[in-house]
């Protein structure tokens, strides 16, 4: 594995077992970026064995990466594969996988094998399509996820008192995606349902959460993401508009997902840790959102947004 080097070193390092896995320590005097611990489990550390030394005296210099990264990159990379599936790509044989993601198809094959063997991905006539234990997970996540089953009759309350239609955004890594919808009055047909990502920068539910972040985070955030962020690709613009979301507590969009439809979001701040990963929204049409008081519907958001937060 070449992220890893055993090598002997000045001073011998002392394995200390815990459980089943095996923690190394630095050698002294090594101060490398570069260097790092490794927690490695025992089937781990039989490709790294320094020949010559006792399980117990066992030297391992990491110089990029530990095993059990290699491992995790392993892992995302064959999760990588369900990503490709959309609604324009919906059934794909490995090697036109392998193609895309850039694997070989060596490793495409077996990707796929093991995706298909626990119903992540089915077969038909050798093309791929998402399979049915993805059904199954979402099934599991509606019943137990803690926000989703507190935010359901706090979502359905206000679809009913207003006639808007209600979503539920979660942030996850640097996508954020639509949790639960509940249709209002109208059928908005909305082009950004339960399931589907949507822009970091654009529409309130995605404002709020985004505005919410650390300022290092959103510093980062902007940096990687300035060219395409129009009238904020100036980063001093960007954070006084995060502040002034956070300061009024909800923020408003207009036509910037859906043509013809007005969004307004609050924050879901969790009550164990104090974050923001999560959002609601209320979606209506212009003239039945200029029907109400812009402060009145947004105190009424930053309530149900608190409900849904005391269960989190």
């Amino acid at each position: 594995m070449a992220a890893l080097g055993c090598r002997a070193v000045s001073k011998q390092l002392t394995a200390k077992r815990q459980g089943t896995s095996i923690k190394y320590r630095r050698p002294a005097g090594k101060s490398s970026a570069n260097e790092t611990e490794a927690h490695l489990t025992a089937s781990e550390l039989r490709t790294c064995i320094c020949p010559g030394y006792q399980e117990n005296t066992l030297r391992v210099f990491s110089t990029h990466r530990s095993i059990t990264d290699f491992a995790m990159s392993s892992l995302t990379k064959m999760l990588s594969v369900l990503d490709v599936f959309s609604s324009s790509e919906r059934s794909m044989t490995a090697e036109a996988l392998a193609e895309q993601l850039g694997f070989s198809r060596t490793t495409c094959y077996r990707y796929v094998k093991e995706l298909a063997s626990v119903g992540l991905l089915v077969s038909h006539n050798g093309e791929y399509t998402l399979g049915p234990r993805i059904i199954h997970l979402d099934y599991n996540m509606r019943r137990s996820d803690p926000m989703l089953k507190a935010a359901e009759p706090v979502v359905q309350k206000l679809v009913q008192v207003t006639g808007g239609t209600g979503l539920i955004s979660t942030l996850y890594d640097e996508e954020i995606i639509n949790v639960l919808h509940e249709n209002g009055m109208e059928d908005l047909q909305l082009g950004f349902g339960r399931g589907r990502i949507m822009p970091l920068f654009q529409g309130a539910s995605s404002k709020v959460i985004v505005a919410a972040m650390s300022r290092p985070r959103l510093k980062r955030l902007h940096d990687r993401h300035k060219e395409s962020m129009g009238d904020f690709e100036d980063w001093t613009l960007f954070w006084r508009h995060c502040q002034h979301i956070v300061e009024t507590g909800y923020a408003i969009s207009r036509g910037e997902l859906d043509a013809g439809h007005v969004g307004i979001a609050a924050p879901i701040v969790s009550a164990s840790g104090g974050d923001v990963t999560s959002s609601v929204s209320l979606i209506f049409r212009p003239e039945h959102f200029v029907l109400f008081d812009e402060h009145a519907i947004g105190k009424i958001l930053r309530e149900a947004a608190a409900r849904i937060g005391e269960a989190t």
